[in-house]
């Protein structure tokens, strides 16, 4: 038994649900980190650029941007089976 079942074992939780979790997670905060790293460096690549504008301004601007990118793309949803009941941590 590997370490993940055996600490979701007396909870009532699938181990393979919480591994599957833990990776999402993962993904999930490169995914944010990548996106901060961009928005910085283009922020201060556009305020090199454009020297009337202040650093602060074109940073800000590139993370409203992405935001806004991000928004407004459609993402993949993933969908449930029929015929399966949600997971519950509190069985």
């Amino acid at each position: 038994m590997n370490a993940a079942a055996s600490r979701c074992r007396g909870v009532g939780v699938d181990a393979d649900f919480v591994v599957a979790a833990a990776q999402i997670l993962h993904a999930a905060l490169a995914l944010s980190g990548a996106l901060a790293m961009a928005a910085l460096w283009a922020g201060l690549g556009l305020a090199y650029a454009i020297p009337a504008f202040p650093p602060s301004f074109t940073l800000m601007t590139t993370a409203a941007a992405e935001y806004a990118l991000a928004a407004t793309t459609p993402g993949q949803h993933r969908h449930q089976r029929q015929g399966t009941e949600p997971t519950s941590i509190t069985t």
